[in-house]
């Protein structure tokens, strides 16, 4: 029986499971990431008539890409803090459920500087992560998306008889590009 050799054997351990805690911390922040991409991108489909028409009344490519950029920030922000605030109550019921004098291991922690640093990393990933989906938003031609709207507002008129009776404003734009006075832009308002 040599005791040296056990604290030994109970070190490598120790560290083998922080390498391996800090690759499946990664690869989680990874994996969030990823999917919250994929969300803004289904969204900035979605969205495809919101964007266009504000683009077509006069929102630079600029001001589009940082609405993206921002949603995806709070994102992936309002995500970390989740996990934080999980994280913290897992690691508290692992406190609990370990009080035994006999387990080695009593009151899990994880170091302040290892859950601000996730954070940082996280939101700095996702503002990364962001970047493709404002292209694409920012690619939406102003012209198309109002076609689109004008569609699926002329799709509304088969609608029952009440639904028909509504008002709907079509905006009808100029083929410039950015509008710069109030002329520019003209209302059509039909009874469908």
């Amino acid at each position: 029986f040599n005791l040296g050799e056990i604290f030994n054997k109970v070190k490598g351990f120790s560290s083998g499971m922080y390498i391996l805690s800090l690759i499946v911390g990664i690869a989680t922040i990874l994996a969030g990431v990823v999917s919250i991409g994929n969300i803004l991108l289904i969204s900035v489909r979605e969205r495809t008539k919101e964007l266009g028409i504000r683009r077509a009344l006069g929102a630079t490519p600029g001001e589009v890409r940082l609405q993206i950029i921002i949603e995806s920030v709070f994102l992936t922000l309002i995500a970390g803090i989740i996990g934080i605030i999980l994280g913290a109550f897992v690691l508290a019921l692992l406190g609990y459920a370990f009080k035994d004098p006999l387990v080695p291991f009593v009151n899990p922690t994880v170091p302040i500087k290892f859950i601000l640093g996730a954070l940082v990393l996280m939101v700095g990933l996702g503002t990364l992560i962001g970047l493709i989906p404002a292209q694409r938003a920012v690619s939406i031609k102003p012209i198309d998306a109002l076609r689109e709207a004008r569609t699926f507002l002329g799709s509304l008129s088969k609608e029952p008889i009440a639904d028909r009776r509504m008002l709907f404003s079509v905006i009808r734009c100029s083929s410039r590009r950015r509008f710069r006075t109030k002329s520019d832009i003209s209302v059509e308002t039909s009874v469908f």
